[in-house]
């Protein structure tokens, strides 16, 4: 997870326990495993899903040290999102939570992602949505990425990503018009920006 992980409450931007794992997460994590399923985790943190699943786990994150609180990292591998040292085709599934933002080159991390899926392999980034990120650069003083779903979604396609979908962090929406009502719900009154796309 990284390193500025924060939640939201009532308008207050508050740092999240760094070990928590958040189950709208696990619960789209779940939906997309298959079996014998390698996953990467992408900017991983603290790898607080890591024994969340029977999967073959690797935790890659720009740094091994501990956090600023002293609260330490749990990391397989050492690198830059936009510099994935793997071989074409090496996983089945890479999520991000609370990390992509953070990554300089996001268009080229989209690439590299997409390099190293399976064919048919699947990119889940649960990312801050606009909302939030206006809230943490008020905080913080500074600009951070900020993306609505069309705006990622392009990011996606630029990358040769396909059936692109936004995805809600509450319970599944059925039709169109449940859809359209979470997306703005979760535009303006949510905290979180998930899409999912394929190889």
């Amino acid at each position: 997870m990284g390193r500025n992980t924060r939640t939201v409450i009532q308008g207050c931007v508050t740092r999240m326990n760094k070990k928590e794992r958040l189950s709208f997460v696990e619960y789209h994590l779940k939906e997309l495993l298959v079996p014998e399923c390698r996953v990467l985790d992408l900017g991983c943190g603290t790898a607080q899903y890591r024994d969340s699943f029977k999967w073959i786990y690797v935790g890659l994150d720009i740094t091994s040290l501990p956090y600023s609180d002293g609260f330490p990292r749990d990391v397989n591998v050492v690198a830059s999102g936009s510099k994935l040292p793997f071989a074409e085709g090496s996983f089945n599934l890479i999520f991000s939570v609370a990390a992509f933002y953070q990554m300089p080159d996001s268009e080229m991390v989209l690439k590299e992602c997409h390099r190293i899926l399976k064919p048919g392999g699947q990119l889940l980034l649960f990312d801050y949505n606009r909302r939030t990120q206006r809230l943490l650069e008020k905080k913080e003083g500074h600009r951070l990425p900020c993306w609505n779903y069309w705006q990622l979604k392009r990011l996606f396609q630029k990358a040769y990503f396909k059936n692109i979908q936004w995805r809600s962090a509450v319970a599944a929406s059925r039709t169109l018009f449940q859809q359209a009502i979470s997306y703005w719900m979760s535009e303006w009154r949510g905290q979180w920006l998930i899409i999912k796309g394929n190889k």
